[in-house]
């Protein structure tokens, strides 16, 4: 008999215990192991794949979008300041499951040698028959352990003897086939771990600049080429491209307003691969509004801000799987929506600042911190 495999799962690739938050380090650590990509390439198909990584881009689309200002007063002209912002969510226990979907992968089982001489289409079954009755929640991306799916190899010969009968051959012939023999060719089904992290974090650069009539620019980015060691001692070289422009402009200083009054949009793009091939891309956007005052009680500065935005984000997967020698490519949309903030910013010591931030979205709450240095 033959058998042929369609999406079958490598052992976990994702077993390293410690992970910080730095974009660098995660990007290196999701490349590590085999890599989070080839693990892709290697055994997921679109469903599964997007409901594996679905809880990442909407983490990553919620931190990315926070920390472009800490204030609600804007740059005079030529006015700058440059910092690193640190930002991070916490992992919502509901991203860090998801039910595998069996219907989306198959088998066929070759009986021409069970049968010989009588002209006969493979039979195939679904990894539904294969692990029929089995519960199929496992990890993603961010949880832990991947579940190990056992071979229901009962329910395969029953479904193998009736799809042979439903096919004409003699139910007393089938009957002498060693059904066993090939049920017992299913493997259990290992599904892969996720990074089991209880955070996601990123720390990225920025500057701001004051423009004319009430205008402020503001761009991040971060540009890494690094090699990423594989499971068997090779390394992969890994690319990672993050870039992001914006810009708001001071209402109250045409309306002359008793408070700060601005309002902004700002656009980020992400593009991680390897060996110059592009597997991830994201694209974030944000529109939002800033209203804020800032004092001087003693010898410092005290700025405070509350704000509100809306959100949305898009991530492509692209790789070419060598499992099935085609191109796989499929897009899915963040949660978008609204979310809500405050923060503040402290200069204790001249053109230098401390700043954080709260924010909320539906689903999640994001933290930012950072030090820069600035003239207004």
């Amino acid at each position: 008999y033959h058998t042929t495999h369609y999406g079958p799962f490598r052992p976990s690739y994702f077993d390293t215990p410690v992970i910080t938050t730095l974009i660098a380090v995660f990007a290196s650590y999701t490349f590590a192991q085999e890599s989070m990509m080839e693990s892709l390439k290697n055994s997921m198909l679109e469903t599964n794949g997007k409901m594996f990584l679905v809880p990442f881009s909407n983490a990553y689309s919620a931190t990315v979008n926070t920390g472009f200002y800490h204030r609600a007063k804007v740059h005079r002209f030529l006015g700058f300041d440059v910092s690193a912002k640190v930002m991070f969510t916490s992992i919502l226990d509901a991203d860090k499951t998801f039910n595998f979907e069996l219907s989306e992968n198959q088998m066929d089982f070759d009986f021409s040698s069970a049968l010989p001489g009588v002209v006969i289409d493979p039979v195939q079954l679904s990894f539904a028959d294969l692990y029929y009755g089995e519960d199929t929640e496992t990890a993603t991306i961010f949880g832990s352990s991947g579940a190990a799916l056992a071979p229901n190899r009962t329910h395969i010969e029953d479904r193998l003897r009736s799809q042979l009968i439903d096919q004409g051959i003699n139910a007393q012939v089938v009957n002498q086939i060693d059904f066993s023999s090939f049920s017992g060719a299913v493997d259990t089904l290992h599904l892969p771990n996720g990074l089991d992290l209880p955070q996601f974090g990123l720390v990225v650069p920025q500057a701001s600049i004051g423009l004319p009539l009430g205008f402020e620019a503001t761009a991040r980015g971060v540009k890494l080429n690094f090699a990423a060691e594989n499971s068997d001692g090779s390394s992969t070289d890994v690319f990672l491209l993050m870039m992001g422009l914006g810009g708001r402009y001071s209402v109250s200083k045409t309306l002359s307003l008793p408070v700060d009054l601005a309002v902004g949009a700002f656009f980020q793009q992400v593009s991680l691969g390897q060996d110059s091939e592009e597997l991830l891309s994201t694209v974030n956007s944000s529109y939002n509004l800033q209203v804020g005052k800032e004092f001087s009680p003693l010898w410092f500065r005290l700025g405070v801000y509350g704000d509100v935005a809306y959100e949305a984000g898009t991530v492509n997967i692209s790789y070419t799987s060598q499992e099935f020698d085609t191109k796989i490519d499929f897009d899915f949309t963040t949660d978008p929506g609204l979310r809500y903030g405050a923060g503040f910013h402290l200069t204790l010591f001249p053109l230098t600042y401390l700043t954080g931030s709260f924010s909320k979205t539906e689903t999640r709450e994001i933290y930012s911190a950072g030090l820069g240095i600035s003239l207004r």
